[in-house]
């Protein structure tokens, strides 16, 4: 991951290219989708639990994704524009 931010820094000078490709490096990992996955899952599960707040089905606003591209800097350096960011991981089998 850091090596391919470096590696963008580099080319191109450009944080919001390098922090793109980390990202992106950062996907081609099985591991690490499937226990940040899990972890995430495991979270919410539980919080629902805790909280006794009843779980909802509501569609994600359309800008969801790019809100979760912003570095500390205030600035988007585009992760959801690489699909990746909306893939289901590949164990898991879709509600109907």
């Amino acid at each position: 991951i850091a090596e391919e931010f470096e590696k963008e820094i580099q080319n191109s000078g450009d944080e919001l290219k390098a922090a793109n490709a980390a990202f992106v490096q950062w996907y081609k990992s099985e591991w690490r989708i499937d226990n940040y996955y899990k972890s995430s899952y495991s979270w919410y599960v539980d919080m629902l639990d805790e909280t006794k707040i009843i779980q909802k089905y509501l569609k994600l606003p359309e800008n969801y994704f790019s809100n979760l591209c912003m570095l500390p800097c205030e600035k988007n350096y585009g992760c959801h524009r690489s699909g990746k960011i909306k893939e289901t991981p590949r164990y898991i089998i879709p509600a109907d």
